[in-house]
């Protein structure tokens, strides 16, 4: 049986004001919905805020995403199917952890991903 990772695309927020624009890494991680399984994917910001978005290739198909577990120290919410914003509470320095599922379904099978997140904020 082939096995399908999938690698999600994580993009930062951009902010209006130049003096507030900074960064969201997020160093490479991979997973795949039909395994059931999860994922800790490390990020860091300089903003408070961080956009994560999924697109799917190739053989797989996404089918629902949704948020599992909030952040203590910010607000996270679902702005489409498939994308997600983070933003820290205001004046918040250090790390924050939150879950997202992604479902989906490919010849391999199909299933849920849970990625969790864990924020450093700088």
């Amino acid at each position: 049986m082939k096995v399908l990772l999938i690698s999600a695309v994580l993009a930062c927020c951009s902010i209006s004001s130049a003096a507030m624009a900074g960064v969201c890494i997020a160093a490479p991680y991979s997973f795949n919905p039909a395994l059931n399984g999860s994922v800790t994917a490390h990020l860091m910001t300089t903003t408070g805020n961080c956009r994560h978005q999924y697109s799917a290739g190739g053989r797989l198909e996404f089918t629902s995403a949704s948020i599992v577990d909030l952040p203590r120290n910010g607000k996270l919410k679902q702005i489409g199917p498939f994308s997600f914003h983070y933003s820290a509470n205001k004046g918040f320095k250090g790390s924050d952890i939150y879950s997202v599922s992604v479902c989906g379904r490919s010849t391999a099978g199909s299933g849920c991903s849970k990625i969790i997140y864990d924020m450093s904020v700088e």
